[in-house]
Parts: structure tokens; sequence; C-alpha cells
């Protein structure tokens, strides 16, 4: 990041719009607006061609509705729109949310940034950033250096992540937005990253998902066809304003399901409360977040991307924040996605990271013709990405733009504090070859020799065959360098369970233990908890994510070992519909005894259903997280829960069922 310079970084989004700004101190922080690094992107069109946006845009619409326009990106190919009896220029409303940030941006620093990086979608084209660039300019931010939003995505991961990506793996981007979806892989490289394959979908979005709970309202409300012909064709402010309100509140109520199990829509005109649950919600959501995570596999499949050489997947933009796209993401891929804090922020702060190059950059070029994924013909579901010009010529005739063709990406200051990035990876496995004392004669270095020769061969027959020799062993890596822990700190300890691993990594202690169908099941009577402990030691500080069923009245639970034989347990209790932190001791024979729980939380749980859990202790502080919901945050004031890095399953009798098991430092 170049120091002594001021920098903007903007990301235009759908439904809101982002600013950050990099100091000359090298601290990055973002632009307020009303209070929120939020720019909602409505803008109002007043009676005497003023132009309002954000939150002013809104209050002025609550008289005059005719004149809004929420979605001004989404209006990018019109050219115009109708706003209060009369067009205005699409590229008129970009320059107007662009104007009010830049003024923002005089304002705090007393001046005019010396550079600014605006974002896009990836599959933008020419005409689509000639408007772009024409909306800059008309702001006073002429010349703006361009940036792919996942690259910039790609730049936030790289500048902010504590360890360095290494050679060869890849980073995949999934950017769900209000008005776009966009999948990218790039492949870290020795001076930086490449972008592979990129495919998106125009008609997947938030908005989509809100058109989803709007459906749901009217198929519960459908005699009352009059008033949704007045809220689907408004002819009169009144209607107008009913119409927001509703689109408003199916936002508000999908927001709300992230947090609750149901909510209440309110339908004006008609009056009535429209009942949705979230697992209504989920089954109306999913078809869109479907598409998606078929996307995603597709852009993988296209750039010939293996699992293994998968360094993290990360979630961004604010749809991203949808539990069940975590979810379907990771049924989709078996690899387990990084969601942030603020996907909001994201590609605004990345699009910082990027100017000249330096001994510490990662430069970050943009091929010329990026792949896309499998072809197909072009249609609403299909956009054909084209070659990232060199320079715009806005089509007012004002000098060419210059577009950005590569991204040094640096480290942030060292007053900035990095977020904690949670990522399982999964790295090429990499047997220990550690090595001996050299021999005072040439007789023990040749005795040596052949003892190493012989540990080589019986390492190799164990990989090749198991515990068995290859009498009937099913095939797969072993144990020693998949399970081995990565001293950088992450690494993704399983994908599918293996049969060896009940010897080789798993070690049952009581109850019946086996594996099938990729995936460990214990059985036994309730009395013995059936328990099972993994054979390694792991950091204490850990994050947790593994997929897990149960019989009927069952209960799954996770161990971490602590002192004196007790353990820090967390349950999903199917009989009791709760999710649950508490203590518990292993009893005579070495298994687990259900202790008391500290903390509980209502939640349905329902047998023979599989659940994404991820469970973060770090510190005394636990959060559980199921199917994407955030359902325990629980700080151990007092220290009553301790633990010293062990790793184990258990359940009350009644049958469980583990899969997909990550383990990660923090």
């Amino acid at each position: 990041m170049d120091a002594g310079r001021y920098r903007l970084g903007i990301d235009v989004g759908t439904s809101n719009t982002v600013a950050l700004v990099s100091e000359p101190s090298g601290r990055v922080v973002p632009l307020l607006f009303d209070s929120s690094p939020l720019l909602s992107s409505a803008v109002y069109a007043g009676p005497d061609g003023t132009l309002l946006v954000g939150l002013d845009a809104e209050r002025a619409a609550a008289g005059h509705p005719a004149g809004l326009e929420r979605n001004p990106k989404r209006r990018i190919d019109e050219g115009s729109v109708w706003l209060a009896d009369r067009a205005v220029a699409v590229v008129d409303l970009i320059a107007a949310l662009l104007v009010r940030i830049a003024g923002e941006a005089r304002r705090v620093a007393g001046r005019a940034p010396d550079e600014v990086a605006l974002t896009h979608p990836a599959t933008w084209g020419p005409v689509r950033l000639a408007t772009l660039a024409d909306a800059a300019s008309r702001a006073g931010l002429a010349p703006v250096r361009f940036v792919p939003e996942p690259v910039a995505a790609a730049s936030y991961f790289a500048a902010t992540s504590e360890r360095r990506l290494p050679t060869g793996r890849c980073l995949v981007v999934y950017d769900l937005g209000a008005g776009t979806f966009d999948a990218t892989v790039l492949r870290a490289e020795a001076d930086g990253f490449a972008t592979l394959a990129t495919a998106g979908l125009d008609d997947v979005g938030g908005l989509d998902i809100d058109a989803v709970v709007v459906a749901h309202a009217r198929a519960h409300t459908g005699a009352a066809a009059a008033e949704w012909r007045r809220l689907d064709w408004p002819q009169n402010p009144a209607d107008q304003r009913a119409r927001q309100q509703l689109w408003a509140g199916a936002k508000a109520a999908k927001e709300q399901l992230s947090r609750h199990p149901a909510v209440d829509l309110h339908v004006p005109l008609v009056d009535a409360e429209v009942r949705l649950t979230r697992e209504e919600f989920d089954a109306l959501a999913r078809p869109h977040l479907d598409r998606t995570a078929a996307r995603t596999l597709a852009v993988l499949q296209e750039a010939a991307v293996p699992p293994e050489m998968v360094g993290g997947v990360y979630l961004v933009g604010g749809s991203s924040r949808l539990p069940l796209a975590a979810t379907v993401l990771h049924r989709t891929l078996r690899i387990a996605p990084t969601v942030l804090d603020h996907p909001e922020l994201v590609v605004a702060e990345g699009a910082l990271y990027g100017g000249t190059p330096d001994p510490v950059s990662l430069a970050m070029p943009v091929s010329p013709a990026i792949p896309v994924s499998p072809p197909m013909p072009p249609g609403p579901d299909f956009t054909v990405s084209a070659p990232i010009p060199t320079s715009v010529t806005p089509p007012t005739g004002e000098p060419a733009v210059p577009v950005a063709t590569a991204y040094p990406v640096q480290a942030p200051p060292p007053a900035q504090t990095p977020p904690p990035v949670r990522t399982p990876v999964r790295q090429p496995a990499v047997p220990d070859t550690g090595g001996g004392r050299r021999g005072s004669t040439t007789g023990i270095a040749a005795g040596f020799l052949v003892i190493l020769v012989l540990v080589a061969i019986v390492v190799s027959a164990a990989q090749l065959f198991g515990d068995s020799g290859g009498s009937g062993a099913e095939s797969g890596p072993s144990f020693t360098p998949e399970w081995s822990w990565s001293a950088s700190g992450t690494q993704r300890l399983h994908d599918d369970f293996d049969s060896r691993d009940l010897a080789k990594a798993w070690h049952p202690v009581t109850g019946v233990w086996s594996i099938g169908d990729s995936a460990m099941t214990g059985f036994g009577d309730v009395a013995g908890w059936p328990t099972v402990m993994l054979d390694l030691t792991l950091p204490p500080d850990v994050v947790v994510h593994y997929r897990t069923k149960m019989g009927k009245d069952g209960e799954s639970d996770l161990l971490l070992r602590g002192a004196d034989g007790r353990y820090v347990r967390v349950f999903l209790d199917e009989a009791n519909n709760s999710v649950a932190v508490g203590d518990g001791h292993l009893n005579g024979r070495g298994g687990a005894d259900g202790g008391d729980p500290v903390t509980t939380e209502p939640h349905e749980i329902s047998n023979a259903t599989w659940y994404d859990v991820t469970v973060e202790a770090k510190g005394r502080h636990y959060s559980v997280t199921v199917d994407g919901y955030d359902l325990v945050n629980y700080d151990d004031a007092r220290g009553a829960l301790s633990r010293t890095g062990g790793l184990g399953f258990a359940s009350n009798g009644a049958g469980v069922t583990f899969d997909d098991v990550t383990v990660v430092a923090v």
C-alpha cells in the first residue's frame, strides 16, 4: 500500500454501496453514511431534478414514491429509467452515489483522494464498464482504476490473512450480492494470483430471495386478487408506498430468519399477517442457492482444480450472510467455506490493496480472456465474460479511463489488526521424512541406510494396503500423512471416513463403532455412552466443523478433552430440541458421561437429519453454529470449562453418525 497517499476504494452494490479509505499512515477505515458503513444505493429524483441518495432518498420517497430507484446497478443495461414523470439516465443515478462518496471522502481528509479504485462484477464487459467510467468522471473521480470484484476479494484475503497461501494452491470467491452472483477461482503464483475461471448468474441475488418471500405471502393471501394487482402495478402514491413497504418487509423477514425460527410478514393493502418459518424459507430459497453452488462447482471443474488444491472458499457479498448459502455450498463442494463478520466490506477494502508493486507485493494479473464454466448457450442463467480492456472511452467523449490489468497486493500496516480467518485448508499430504545422526563409520552409515529403506517399504505398503496388507482393505490415503497436524496452523484432517480409521485415527472407547458410506456411526446402551476419541493431540484453541445425524431421542456430542478426566461437551439434543455447551467426565470405562450444561439454546433437532455443525473454542469463549445459524456464544468467565487438546465424539446410545470432520487451529 502506497505510504503517504490518500486512497479511496469503492464497491457499488445493488442494494448498498461501500467505500473505504487508506490514510497516508496506512490505516484503512470505512466511510460512514448516517453512522453506517453501508450507503443505501437508492436514488431519488425530486420534482426539481435534484438527486438524493441513501437514507435521504428513502425518506424523500415516503412522500413521492414514484421518484425512487432502489437498485440502479441492476438497471445498468437500460440506459434510463422513468422516475417522477421523466426519464433519468442510469449513469446519472450511479454518478449521484459516487458524488456522495467523493464528498464524504473530501470531508474526512480535507482533500480529494490521490487514487480511486472502483470495483465491478467479473462478468461485466466494455459497455457496462464505460457506463461506470462515465459515472465516475461526472462525479469528479476520474481517472479510476477498475478492479474485478473477485480479484479485490482475493486481494483482501491475501493481504489480511496471517498465513501465506502456498504457490499453486487456489482460492474460491463465492460472491452473492443483492442483484448478482459470481464465482471465481484464483491460483497463487510466485508473483501473486492468476484468475483461472469465473462465471456468474445475473438473475440470482438477495432481491431474488426477497421475491420468494413475497411469493409465499401471495400464496397465503391469494383471495385478495384486487389488492395484489395494486401491489404489483401501483397506479398512485399510496399503492407505491404499499409496494415499497411490502418488499422492505420481505427483506427484513429474510434477515430475521437468520436469527429466529419464524417471522410474521405484514402484507399492506391486504392487511394480513403471513407466518413464515425457517424451514419454509429454506425450501423456497434453496433452488436459487443450489444454482449458485452448482455454478461454483462448474467453475472449479472448468479450471481443472481438484479439491485438495483448494486453499479456501470465501463467501463475500451481503447476501452470503444467509446461513443456507454456506450450508448448500459446503454440501456441494465438501469443503467448509469461510464467512466473515462483515462480508459487505471485503471487496471495497480489497480494492485498496493494489498500487505500485514493491518487493513484498503480490501482483495479481488478470488474463485478457477469462475462461468460464462449461459452455452453454447464452441466456438468463449464463453470462460469457468479455476480455477486460486496457482502457475505457466514455460515451461522452471524455478522456479514456485506464483500466488496471495488474493488482499488487501488499501486507497491511502493523497497526491494522487482521480479522480472524477460519479456513479449513486441505493440502497435499507430505509424509514426515525425519532423519538420524550420522555414524562415525561406514558400517553404521550403511546399516542406517538399510533401516531407512525398510521403513520406507513398510510405510509404502501401509499407504497402499492399510492394516490388512491389501487383503480387502479399502483404497485411499493412510493415516500418517492425512492426519498429521500442520505446524503452520491449519489442516483439513479428513474428508471421507475410511475403514482403517478406527484403527489408525479413531480409538473406540465404549459402544460399537463402524464405518460405512464414508461416515462413522456409533451405537450402544445409554449407560455406556458410546465414545470414540481421536488418536492425535491438537492445539487447545480450535474450530471444529463436522456433519452429524442421530437416532430418535438421540444426542450427538462433541468432546474437547480437558484435565483430570473431564471434557467440554457440545451437544445437539433431539429429545429436548436444544443445542448446549456443558462439562462432563470420563467414566470408569473411559467413556463419556453427561455433565451439566452451562448454556442451552432452543433449536429444532430432528432424527435421521444431517446437521452441519461448527464449534469454535478459543480461550474461554465457545460458539456453536448449526446449519449456519449462530446459536451459542458463551464466555466461560469463571473458568469452569477446560480443554487440553483432545477431540472425540459420543452419543447417548440412540445411535449417532459423523462425517466430514475438519479441525482448524485459531
